[in-house]
């Protein structure tokens, strides 16, 4: 919404009461509405969200629930009013997916192109989807000095070898298979230290795997952050085995702070890291090929710097928040 106001756009964002969304927009000066949601479909909440378009007679409206668009579509449409629906993960394709394929949604936008085959499989057509990739601010990789400072923040010991995992705790992001790969690590680099951030319906089901795997003491179980960047500038090795990703922003700040990255070669994640140029990659859900991507990388300081160089410069070639806008911008 910033990025877009800055090249002279009108913008209003309306959220859910409670959202975080919400005060962040109102302190950067942009219009913001409460949006008053009730239920997926129903009177009151068609109601409502006609009452905010009439509020603000937008010429536009972009939709980033797959909830939200029922009522929203249904009653921005009837108000000729065209609706993008903006998704970032995986939807449901169900009897509502062929509803809104013509009739409520008028363009799809995502941020890879495995999520856009998604949907071009579902029967969307080509020309209305397109791709627009998630961009982040640049970071400077964290110097000797800073990398070490956020290593006694999180206490870790300076001559651990740090890897690091960041993301929901459920069951597609294969937590397991990296506690059993971190297992098989630490026999051969006992030094080294899981660090996972996050939280999820597997929480303790991992804690309790961690602990029969034997390698509770090495493993740092640290919960939920919205701004994980001390355990990036910490980390020596940032590791997501995901059987699916349909982007991967993780994959970002890992790769402009120049980390080497072991990930699995599924879903949209080769789009991010590239071929050989971020890290290594493996199949999902093979614990062995992770523990010996892991074990490759923690006996190799060339190669560790080598693919943090690279993933950085693609982070800054092809990733940046200003590329995002620029061409949200041309789209609009």
């Amino acid at each position: 919404a910033t990025g877009m106001r800055a090249r002279d756009w009108t913008v209003s964002v309306a959220g859910r009461a409670g959202s975080a969304l919400l005060p962040r927009t109102a302190a950067a000066g942009i219009r913001t509405h409460v949006w008053p949601f009730h239920w997926e479909l129903d009177l009151i909440t068609y109601a409502r969200a006609r009452g905010l378009s009439r509020e603000d007679r937008p010429d536009l409206v972009v939709v980033g629930s797959g909830r939200d668009i029922r009522a929203v579509g249904l009653a921005s449409t009837q108000m000729n009013i065209p609706v993008v629906w903006n998704v970032g993960g995986k939807p449901r394709f169900a009897w509502f997916q062929r509803l809104t394929r013509d009739r409520l949604v008028d363009h799809v936008l995502v941020p890879s192109q495995y999520l856009r085959g998604l949907f071009v499989s579902a029967g969307w057509s080509d020309e209305d989807v397109t791709v627009i990739p998630i961009g982040i601010e640049p970071v400077n990789p964290p110097s000797p000095e800073r990398m070490r400072a956020a290593r006694h923040a999180l206490g870790i010991i300076d001559d651990a070898f740090m890897i690091l995992f960041v993301g929901s705790l459920r069951r597609v992001k294969q937590v397991d298979v990296l506690l059993r790969a971190f297992q098989i690590v630490n026999r051969s680099h006992p030094n080294s230290h899981l660090t996972i951030v996050g939280s999820g319906v597997k929480d303790k089901e991992l804690q309790t795997l961690a602990g029969s795997l034997g390698i509770r003491d090495q493993t740092t179980f640290a919960g939920f952050y919205a701004h994980p960047d001390d355990f990036f500038d910490a980390c020596d090795l940032f590791v997501l085995p995901s059987r699916e990703e349909t982007f991967g922003v993780v994959l970002l700040e890992a790769m402009t702070r120049a980390k080497p990255i072991v990930a699995s070669n599924a879903g949209a994640i080769p789009e991010v890291m590239g071929e050989d140029e971020a890290g290594l990659m493996v199949t999902s859900g093979d614990c062995a090929m992770l523990a010996a991507a892991i074990q490759s990388l923690a006996a190799s300081a060339p190669s560790r710097e080598r693919y943090g160089r690279a993933g950085a410069e693609r982070a800054r070639r092809m990733f940046t928040e200003e590329m995002m806008h620029t061409r949200l911008n041309d789209f609009f």
